[in-house]
């Protein structure tokens, strides 16, 4: 077998050169020959966007799902990344098509690559990449990348009203979404987003595995009208969220709440507590009719004597 070095076959391929890349397969050059971090032929013209190139080794018999350790041009860490992944990371939709056609996953996933082809799309907002995937039947349910989260989790979380629809489209429902969608959209500002999420069947009064509440967020985001939505869908306002709102000199938001039964914190020591920072910071503000407002919460909560 003749030996070339890999750096013969990277200017072939960066140049587009199918002739010469012909002449290498045919000789078997191409077969084995590696680059600085395991890149192969192939990887790399997917890389390129070479995809004359790309379908030329693939009849040669490069293995369609090779991941390379490691593309110093890409990034300084390890990343275990296929073919395809480079392809769809690089928006390269002629290389995307002939991979997918020669049996490239679409779902992989490994250790050192958690995310999917899809999962990487939808992170790099590319909504003509995930269109295409999702077209060649990639799947809209399975979970991508170490916080194992959905497409649609991802795409509300980036606040990417194109691609969610792209993907409810293709049948990512909005029906029982755990609370940790709601509060990523909530926080990306994502009005969209957090409609389709509230017109499914969602938990409004769910947390999040780290304790967050959606009411919670949209108090600390300061998003009025997704409180009034959270708060029509039966959403619970507790006494620190009034607080919240008082610290953070949210008006519009604490006049929504204060509107709505108060629920407590669990013990009358930390009602009172928190209704005294609410009152304390309230008046910093301006807001003389704190008292006022919150006197029948307080009244009901036990914290205060009814007159009478």
């Amino acid at each position: 077998m003749k030996k070339t070095h890999f750096v013969e076959i990277a200017a072939a391929v960066k140049a587009g050169d199918i002739a010469r890349m012909a002449a290498l397969v045919a000789s078997g050059a191409a077969a084995d020959a590696r680059g600085k971090g395991g890149v192969t032929p192939l990887y790399l013209a997917a890389r390129e966007g070479q995809a004359a190139i790309v379908r030329l080794l693939l009849m040669g018999g490069a293995s369609v799902d090779e991941a390379i350790e490691h593309d110093p041009e890409v990034s300084p860490v390890r990343s275990f990344l296929t073919p395809l992944k480079i392809a769809v990371e690089r928006g390269h939709l002629d290389v995307i098509r002939a991979l997918a056609g020669a049996g490239a996953s679409l779902e992989h996933k490994s250790p050192g690559s958690p995310e999917t082809p899809l999962g990487i799309a939808v992170q790099k907002s590319s909504v003509d990449v995930v269109c295409l995937l999702l077209e060649l039947g990639a799947s809209v349910h399975m979970k991508s990348g170490i916080t194992n989260e959905t497409p649609l989790m991802l795409a509300h979380g980036r606040g990417d009203s194109n691609v969610v629809a792209a993907l409810e489209k293709a049948g990512a429902a909005a029906a029982n979404v755990p609370a940790h969608d709601l509060v990523l959209a909530i926080e990306a500002g994502d009005e969209a987003g957090v409609s389709a999420l509230l017109a499914g069947d969602v938990d409004v009064n769910a947390a999040t595995d780290n304790g967050r509440l959606p009411l919670a967020a949209a108090v600390v985001s300061n998003r009025p009208l997704t409180v009034r939505a959270l708060l029509e869908r039966g959403a619970r306002v507790s006494v620190s969220m009034l607080e919240a709102s008082a610290l953070l000199g949210r008006r519009q938001i604490f006049e929504l709440l204060v509107a709505e039964p108060v629920v407590s914190l669990g013990s009358k020591a930390r009602d009172r507590d928190s209704f005294a920072i609410l009152r304390e910071r309230a008046k910093k503000n301006g807001w003389n009719d704190v008292d006022a407002l919150t006197k029948p919460h307080r009244e009901r909560l036990g914290l205060v004597r009814p007159k009478g």
